[in-house]
């Protein structure tokens, strides 16, 4: 792990990246700093953003696309107080909750197809999108933190 330009390198080891309702996130957070340094805390948040995108015709013609990202979930879990660090590593479980948001649940067999069919024609598509976040919080500078894309379905 080679420390960068700034303070120093937060990595995130995940044992896999795709995850059911139910299950359990499990990972390890590792950091090195160039110097000790005092931070409030050290934590690994599970957020989940739902991307919406719509269409509509404009009145002088042709069509206009906005997407945009709603947050409907977001865990923050601490690993770690306010104290001085320099460098070591965290082993991390995030407990991912039954019965989450889920637009795309359809039911399965054809009139899951054609559902499905008619929500990717009338362009009112839903996809969610799920990041873990690592983050070493240090007052009056730049954090450390270390993004990762997961998949929950």
């Amino acid at each position: 792990m080679g420390i960068g330009f700034w303070k120093g390198k937060i990595e995130m080891k995940l044992e896999r990246f795709s995850f059911h309702p139910g299950e359990t996130i499990k990972g390890e957070i590792s950091y090195k700093l160039k110097k000790p340094t005092k931070a409030r805390e050290i934590t690994i948040r599970l957020i989940g953003e739902e991307r919406q995108t719509s269409r509509r015709v404009r009145s002088e013609g042709g069509v206009q696309t906005e997407t945009r990202k709603v947050k409907f979930f977001d865990l923050k879990i601490p690993l770690d107080g306010e104290k001085e660090y320099s460098e070591g590593q965290y082993d991390f479980k995030v407990p991912i909750p039954k019965g989450l948001y889920d637009p795309g649940k359809r039911p399965e067999g054809m009139i899951g197809d054609i559902l499905g069919a008619l929500e990717t024609m009338s362009g009112s598509r839903r996809d969610l999108e799920w990041t873990l976040i690592a983050n070493l919080d240090i007052p009056m500078g730049f954090d450390l933190s270390k993004k990762q894309k997961i998949v929950i379905d």
